[in-house]
């Protein structure tokens, strides 16, 4: 930050500059936390799911209980749970062995010299929240349209609405 403003407008432009790059790496943060969290669920629920340990119904069962237990908790509904498993499932075998749950736990720099070297683009999966990651999945099976959905929800901030815009209409194809 400039140490001498010589006018208002300056001072004000610094400072909102600050605050939005201060809101902006909270947010991402947050996000980092919320897809680590999507993630380990998702695994969890893979592994006891698709083995056989748990019977039809457990995921509607634990969502029911989950909601009894935490009041007021949102964004754990059956339906929910299920695209945490997707999302570790599509992604668990990215890059090498868990590539993703890795990557989670790196640090901003690590992140940088990281992508440098690799085809996916970390910095950008990192950004996107979870209901982006679940409308990218759900709608694009190849790892070159996620990839590319992924790199423009990132870079040209795409709300939802308009990534889903993008894949009904089939932007990556053309």
């Amino acid at each position: 930050m400039k140490e001498i403003a010589t006018n208002y407008s300056e001072a004000i432009q610094t400072i909102k500059d600050v605050i939005l790059k201060s809101r902006y790496r909270a947010a991402v943060l947050a996000n980092r936390e919320l897809l680590s969290l999507s993630y380990g669920i998702g695994k969890y629920i893979s592994e006891n799911s698709r083995t056989g340990f748990w019977g039809t119904g457990a995921i509607e069962t634990i969502s029911e209980k989950l909601q009894q237990e935490l009041p007021g908790l949102r964004g754990f509904s059956a339906g929910n749970l299920k695209k945490m498993r997707t999302f570790y499932e599509e992604w668990q075998g990215i890059e090498g062995e868990d590539f993703i749950n890795r990557s989670l736990l790196m640090n901003e720099f690590e992140i940088q010299d990281f992508t440098k070297d690799s085809d996916f683009p970390l910095q950008h999966f990192l950004q996107l929240g979870f209901t982006h990651h679940s409308e990218i999945i759900y709608n694009e099976k190849s790892r070159e349209g996620r990839l590319f959905y992924i790199q423009k929800c990132a870079s040209e901030f795409w709300s939802v609405e308009k990534l889903k815009y993008h894949l009904k209409s089939k932007l990556f194809e053309k």
